[in-house]
């Protein structure tokens, strides 16, 4: 099909979209939105934090060796009434991990695991540039950045009414560095004696230290200026509740949707299948009781219901696509909230087949997508392209391969690499909405357009996991989003060999020892202005290889009827690891 064929097609599409969306126009792509909390008490201050970036810049780590305190309990807003009730679809959309509830292995989800668990550390707020204290009240790191020291809460109970202490963070973190735990292990690989464990030769960390009840000490090899974005996953679990279940079995055990307990502000009630789960408000929480009663998660299996649930006021929030977005927006009982994805969407390569171990191959991918087309036409300008597996600027050099859209070359190249033309590949994805179907409708015929023929297999999430995450992959070519961000480490988890699955989220099994050293040289670089540019080698080694044929970073929207109150929400990477101050939430009269 020529270009002049092809922009009639996408002409029909946006006909189409437009009438389906009443001519609305779209959002613009603002800063994270939420709906303003009543105001908390200030924090005892801490030594004053390394300076929050720009949004275009890298988040600079917590220096050392200044403790960083977290802030004291957030009391009751004065006003709203305590009690209510509150149903939402907390795990709608892509960031969200519907009835699997084995947090060490959430490649989403974690805005509805911290409603009843908790980590050392996380985000402060929605914008993700600083750390605060979770269960750790404090923390300092050695001049070298291979010494964490954290000082943990005193007097915290579980949920069972368990002390929690430094042998809860010790035993988590051994366990997670397990092999088959948890896909998040290879963020404890530089802790001394990682390697020891991943190997078999042991069953613990030998630089976790528990120095006495409330202090934990983590020793690394070399320095790691990006661990404390890593810890930001791990979520802190309870030894005496969890150590008779065998290490081989811990991963989607039915302990964690039947027993579980934690230390988030809520607590575990209720779970019927396919329905929802039901949480109750944990009175002795640290940061003070809830005042909500309930939260309730509602599923959804059917694309577009949990909107309809949201208008008939059956619920109070949930997670909206942007042709979603653009139907909900003049509804005057709806409020929209538009926030950075932080989510790379890309088309991953098999290269476990001889067709896909062809670089060629794999730019010609890049070359053949018409994504500026795309992006402006059906993504309506809510989205940008993107070249690498980073979008802000800092990691991004100037000189990078843009991959404008070409067809002669990408044709050159399959050519050159000898492609198969009678060949016909199947595309996975568990994004079913109708943007979706529509963006990958016209992927399929630019591809067609030199030759490559795919077909989009639309599936649900467990379906997904269970394909992708497998020793020898069940798929031939996936469209899928992974969290860039805030720090540009978090792709060592994906990237890099050491996190080849199931020691991490490398699944689609690449391997480039250049990768390896350009990664490994950033995490070691304590120095917040000079990590930049050792990312950016990072970014220009992928734009080169191809791992994945890099397409586009969206804006997303989650939507709420606003009849509860002190609301925060932002779709950020996998849909939480930020404070969002859940305690304060109220149901307004």
């Amino acid at each position: 099909m020529n270009r002049k064929t092809w922009m009639t097609l996408v002409g029909l599409v946006v006909v189409l979209s437009m009438l389906l969306s009443a001519c609305a126009q779209p959002t613009p792509a603002p800063a994270p939105a939420t709906s303003a909390p009543a105001k908390a008490p200030e924090p005892t201050k801490a030594p004053e934090p390394t300076k929050a970036p720009e949004p275009t810049k890298a988040p600079e780590p917590t220096k050392a060796p200044e403790p960083t305190k977290a802030p004291e309990p957030t009391k009751a807003p004065a006003g709203p009434a305590r009690g209510g009730t509150m149903t939402a679809a907390f795990d709608q959309g892509p960031g969200g991990f519907p009835e699997r509830f084995d947090a060490w292995n959430a490649t989403a989800g974690y805005y509805w695991f911290d409603m009843y668990l908790a980590k050392l550390v996380t985000y402060s707020d929605t914008s993700l540039t600083k750390f605060t204290g979770d269960l750790a009240e404090s923390w300092e790191i050695s001049p070298d950045g291979k010494v964490y020291t954290f000082k943990l809460r005193k007097g915290l109970k579980w949920h069972d009414g368990t002390p929690f202490t430094a042998d809860d963070v010790k035993f988590t973190l051994d366990t997670v560095a397990i092999p088959g735990v948890s896909t998040f292990a290879a963020k404890l690989s530089t802790v001394k004696g990682y390697q020891d464990v991943k190997d078999g030769k042991a069953t613990s960390l030998a630089g976790v230290e528990v120095v006495d009840t409330y202090t934990v000490k983590i020793t690394h090899d070399n320095a790691n200026a990006g661990f404390l974005d890593g810890l930001a996953f791990i979520y802190i679990m309870p030894k005496a509740a969890m150590k008779d279940i065998p290490v081989k079995e811990i991963a989607n055990n039915p302990w964690w949707s039947t027993k579980v307990v934690g230390l988030g502000p809520f607590k575990w009630s209720k779970y019927e299948k396919g329905q929802y789960v039901e949480l109750v408000r944990f009175d002795d929480y640290w940061r003070g009781a809830p005042l909500l009663d309930k939260l309730v998660n509602r599923y959804f299996p059917e694309a577009g219901t949990a909107v309809l649930a949201l208008q008939k006021g059956e619920i109070d929030f949930t997670y909206v696509t942007a042709d979603e977005m653009l139907k909900l927006k003049s509804d005057p009982k709806i409020t929209i909230i538009p926030g950075p994805s932080w989510v790379n969407l890309s088309i991953y390569f098999n290269k476990s087949l001889p067709v896909f171990q062809d670089k060629r191959v794999r730019q010609a991918f890049m070359y053949a997508i018409d994504r500026e087309t795309i992006r402006k036409a059906l993504w309506k300008e809510t989205a940008q392209v993107v070249n690498c597996n980073y979008r802000l600027e800092a990691y991004v050099p100037k000189d990078i391969n843009p991959y404008p859209y070409d067809p002669k070359k990408a044709k050159e190249l399959l050519d050159a690499a000898k492609f198969d033309y009678s060949k016909e590949y199947q595309l996975l994805t568990y994004y079913g909405d109708q943007l979706t179907k529509d963006i990958l409708a016209a992927v399929q015929q630019n591809l067609a357009d030199v030759g490559i023929k795919i077909t989009p297999r639309y599936v649900d999430t467990p379906t997904f996991v269970s394909e992708f995450y497998n020793k020898e992959p069940k798929w031939t070519l996936i469209y899928a989003g992974s969290g860039n961000g805030p720090d540009p480490d978090v792709h060592r988890n994906i990237f890099t060999t050491a996190a080849t699955w199931p020691a991490g989220n490398n699944a689609h099994f690449y391997s480039n020892p250049e990768v390896d050293k350009a990664f490994a040289a950033g995490l070691a670089e304590m120095d917040p202005a000079k990590r930049p540019a050792l990312y950016q080698t990072v970014c220009r080694l992928l734009n080169e290889d191809l791992p994945w044929a890099f397409l586009w970073e969206s804006i997303r929207y989650g939507a709420t009827t606003g009849r509860i109150g002190n609301f925060v929400y932002t779709p950020s990477p996998g849909g939480g690891r930020y404070y969002s101050a859940v305690e304060t939430w109220y149901v307004k009269k």
